[in-house]
């Protein structure tokens, strides 16, 4: 049987950059050979004349291992700044508070351009995407991933993928980038959205806007200051690598009480309490924690979208469970296999989850759970499964924790720092600023 064919023969990335909307999107590229053709493709773009007279900040940057918020932010910043003339160039160089600034003058004044070599964790995205902020100046970001699962993530849950280039029999280079239908311009003016940044030690969601929707002349202006402070101060105060602090005993805790479930069927661990307190840092930092890495032969995280979208959250689950399947067969039937997922419906998807959950030991979390009807969706595909399969969920209610896990022993709630925990907390975030 024929293979199925990307969502179009083959696309042109100058013509993806260039698609009309005001909206910051993100292109992921990916190649079947690794990083080999990546770098070709995207500076033909990249140098390209209308490129260069669309985007007046253009910035180029290879993600080093560990990220570190301050080196790139002051690499963007310098780039930017070469675009300018060489005046600006020989600026002093800024720190802090004042690279902050200057870097928010860019990002909200200027429309750019900007290409990230190396991505190689989704988990690494999630991080750098905090630093830019979702405006509608028509600005575009470049991720180079070096894995398929990373490319696909990084370009959204809705994204699709098409092929660029067909450099040989076995390799390919695709994108992939989020469709945007005709009448997007007019439904992002219709309808008011949530404009939101993640802290850089807890990764709690919080909105920018703090005045009513409905202002008085002159609330505009005053938005658009209060964004720009939030933003200003989110940058300012995340220029360290996000760590757990002060919940060691918490982080212990959690991890027995994963080590200690029993060896077949189904257990949900439910982690609740109030909005800030941490939970997704806790959860992932215990979730990346190599002695359990060592117990389940898969793994997956996933962040529960607004508004839900059961068949959204089942393909990102499959994706990651799938991420060592498509390591090793995606240079020969990538196409057939990435268009498959994108076009099964629920019943598919649900199959092909308990497919994967029956044939290994699993763990699974599933973040920011807001109600139990979301759980309800998508429990029963985990209810019969006699292999062993962890889910951990985070909540802010007690009753949708309570819905999730049937058994007391495991529900944990997150309680608010002790003083002096919060106290070293303040502090690590905001010495030196």
């Amino acid at each position: 049987r024929r293979a199925a064919k990307p969502e179009e023969s083959q696309e042109d990335l100058v013509h993806l950059i260039n698609k009309k909307g005001e909206d910051l999107r993100v292109i992921a590229v990916w190649g079947t050979s690794g990083d080999l053709g990546l770098t070709s493709i995207i500076n033909a773009a990249y140098e390209n004349i209308d490129i260069k007279m669309k985007f007046s900040c253009r910035a180029w940057v290879r993600v080093v291992h560990p990220f570190n918020r301050q080196d790139f932010i002051q690499s963007l910043v310098a780039q930017f700044r070469s675009d300018e003339g060489v005046a600006s160039q020989f600026e002093t160089e800024k720190k802090g508070k004042e690279l902050a600034e200057e870097f928010t003058r860019y990002v909200n004044e200027r429309s750019y351009l900007i290409v990230l070599n190396g991505v190689s964790t989704f988990e690494e995205w999630n991080v750098i995407k905090t630093c830019f902020p979702k405006n509608k100046n028509g600005s575009r970001i470049i991720v180079c991933a070096l894995q398929v699962e990373v490319a696909s993530l990084c370009a959204g849950q809705e994204s699709h993928v098409v092929e660029l280039k067909k450099l040989s029999v076995d390799q390919t280079i695709y994108a992939f980038h989020k469709k945007v239908s005709q009448d997007s311009t007019k439904i992002s003016m219709s309808m008011p959205t949530l404009d939101e940044v993640t802290t850089s030690t807890n990764n709690s969601m919080l909105p920018i806007n703090e005045f009513p929707r409905n202002q008085p002349k002159g609330g505009h202006e005053r938005n658009v200051v209060t964004k720009s402070l939030t933003r200003l101060k989110t940058i300012a105060s995340a220029m360290e690598v996000p760590q757990l602090i002060g919940r060691e005993k918490e982080r212990s805790h959690l991890t027995e009480l994963i080590s200690n479930q029993p060896s077949q069927g189904l257990s949900v661990i439910s982690v609740w309490g109030m909005g800030g307190l941490g939970k997704t840092t806790l959860v992932k930092d215990v979730y990346q924690s190599q002695n359990l890495i060592c117990m389940f032969e898969k793994r997956a995280c996933v962040t529960v979208m607004r508004p839900f979208n059961v068949v959204e959250l089942l393909r990102s689950l499959i994706i990651q469970l799938n991420a060592e399947s498509f390591a090793k067969r995606v240079a020969i039937d990538f196409g057939q296999t990435t268009n498959m997922i994108a076009t099964m419906g629920k019943e598919k998807l649900t199959a092909e989850l308990v497919s994967l959950l029956e044939k290994n030991k699993c763990l699974i979390v599933l973040d920011d759970l807001s109600c139990t009807a979301e759980w309800d969706h998508i429990r029963g595909t985990f209810l019969k499964l006699e292999n062993a399969c962890q889910i951990i969920v985070t909540t802010r209610h007690e009753i949708v924790a309570r819905h999730c896990s049937e058994k007391p022993e495991n529900l944990y709630n997150l309680k608010v720092l002790e003083y002096n925990d919060a106290l070293g907390l303040f502090i690590k975030k905001y010495k030196g600023l």
